[in-house]
């Protein structure tokens, strides 16, 4: 084949090319991946065998902006990265922090929840984070606060756990002094406590967070549309209302919201 044929050949390729958003458009559905083990950003419902939380209303919201159905299919934190590279979920709503290691295996959108990573503990325990060099500390293996216990807080001990479940379930029982965490995670944790009202989570943040997104890395269309269609969800005041049925006064777990979605 001549030069001039290998040209064209390859311009044919390029512009054949569908890309996710194309897929997406063309299906009529996107498939999201959300947390069943992150209330109140998400969380099972067992009642109705459904994934619901802030995550997963946000996410409609954006589906609905792209004019396609949702789709939900529960990630957990390890697997969430994974899921969205393999090709399992087209997105992800799954309570997942800006975290560079991750910059060249996704795409993070614009941020749509600003929070802190800080310490659950019992009331009145904790005042300062030097009183955790006295503290034993319960952490999820391989989770950001495990991350950030070892090289920014000064502890008495690490007590290593395998998931979030038996992290909190040895806070609760006292096994463990404090655990570190997302705050909104943490305080949906306290909540289902039978003995929510002797645990706090005190205003002492290790680290700010942003919440995302996230699309495949490459996949420029698609997140042009999910940065557009998140501040519009902004803009048209449906954040906020979402914000306000998990999160505000009346709820479980009151947090003042005092960030905005924007570019």
């Amino acid at each position: 084949m001549n030069k001039l044929g290998l040209i064209c050949l390859a311009a044919l390729s390029a512009f054949g090319h569908a890309d996710d958003l194309d897929t997406i458009t063309k299906r009529g559905t996107i498939v999201i991946g959300v947390r069943g083990d992150a209330p109140p950003l998400g969380q099972y419902d067992s009642q109705h065998g459904t994934v619901t939380g802030l995550d997963v209303d946000m996410a409609r919201q954006v589906a609905r902006q792209l004019g396609v159905k949702p789709q939900f299919k529960a990630v957990t934190a390890e697997d969430a990265v994974n899921a969205l590279k393999q090709g399992r979920v087209d997105m992800l709503f799954a309570a997942l922090p800006k975290v560079s290691e991750h910059d060249k295996e996704v795409d993070y959108s614009i941020g749509y929840f600003v929070t802190a990573t800080k310490f659950a503990t019992r009331k009145g325990r904790l005042s300062e984070l030097k009183q955790l060099e006295q503290m034993v500390v319960c952490v999820t293996a391989g989770s950001p606060g495990a991350r950030l216990v070892r090289q920014s807080v000064k502890v008495g001990k690490v007590l290593e756990q395998p998931d979030d479940d038996s992290t909190m379930h040895n806070l609760r029982i006292g096994r463990c002094d404090a655990t570190p965490g997302l705050e909104p995670i943490l305080l949906g944790a306290i909540a289902a406590f039978p003995s929510h009202d002797d645990f706090e989570v005190p205003d002492l943040p290790i680290e700010q967070d942003v919440l995302s997104a996230a699309v495949r890395h490459g996949e420029h269309r698609l997140l042009g549309q999910l940065n557009d269609a998140l501040v519009a969800v902004e803009t048209s005041g449906d954040a906020q209302q979402i914000y306000n049925r998990w999160f505000g006064p009346k709820t479980a777990t009151p947090l003042i919201r005092t960030f905005k979605i924007q570019y």
